[in-house]
C-alpha cells in the first residue's frame, strides 16, 4: 500500500501520512511533491503497489479525507468516503509515535454483516500479516462498528507492551460496496 498527500501539502498532513505509514505494515510513505496523479500511478505499477491512499485535508472539518484507489491493470477508484477525524498528532520529541506496527488486526461488532466485514477486510489484506514472533507484537488493532445503515466506524489503536494509545478513528461510508 502506497499513502501519498494531495499536492503543497501542510506540515499537518505531512505529519499524518507520517502517522499512518507507520501504522500500516507493508505500507511506504512518498513525497508527492509536483508528481501528477498519472506519475504517481506509474510509481505504483513500477513497485507492484496495489493499493493506493491519498491524503488530503478537510477544509470544512478538522479531518483528513482519505481517496482509496485499486492499481490493477488501470487505476480504479474506490467510491467511497474515508476520513479519518481525531488524530494523536503527538510532538516530534515523542517516541511513541515513531513505534512501527508489525501486524494489524481488523475487529467487527456483530451488527456488521458478513459481506461488507469481507469487503473491508479485502481493502486492508496488504497491510495484514501474521505474526511469525512469540513475543507481543506491535499491534494496530481498528475496531469497527455500524454507525448509520450506510456507514462503518473505527477506532485505530495501538498496542504494545506497554499501554495502549488511540491514534485515529476512520469513518467508511458504505456506498462503494453496493457499486463496485
Amino acid at each position: 500500500m502506497l499513502i501519498t498527500t494531495s499536492r503543497n501539502p501542510t506540515h499537518y498532513l505531512r505529519r499524518i501520512s507520517k502517522i499512518i505509514a507507520f501504522s500500516l505494515p507493508n505500507s511506504q510513505r512518498l513525497t508527492r511533491g509536483s508528481l501528477s496523479l498519472d506519475k504517481v500511478f506509474r510509481y505504483c505499477w513500477n513497485q507492484q503497489i496495489s493499493r493506493l491512499l491519498i491524503l488530503q485535508k478537510n477544509s470544512e472539518k478538522d479531518s483528513i479525507l482519505v481517496k482509496a484507489y485499486l492499481i490493477e491493470e488501470k487505476p480504479k477508484p474506490i467510491k467511497t468516503g474515508i476520513e479519518l477525524t481525531k488524530i494523536i498528532s503527538l510532538q516530534k520529541h515523542d517516541k511513541t509515535q515513531r513505534i512501527m506496527i508489525e501486524n494489524v488486526e481488523l475487529e467487527f461488532s456483530d451488527e456488521v454483516n458478513r459481506e461488507i466485514k469481507e469487503k473491508v477486510n479485502t481493502f486492508f489484506a496488504p497491510t495484514i500479516q501474521a505474526s511469525g514472533s512469540s513475543r507481543v507484537p506491535k499491534l494496530l488493532t481498528i475496531s469497527f462498528k455500524k454507525n448509520t445503515s450506510n456507514s462503518l466506524i473505527g477506532q485505530a489503536v495501538q498496542q504494545n507492551s506497554s499501554n495502549s494509545l488511540p491514534l485515529y478513528t476512520i469513518h467508511i461510508s458504505l456506498e462503494c460496496f453496493n457499486n463496485e
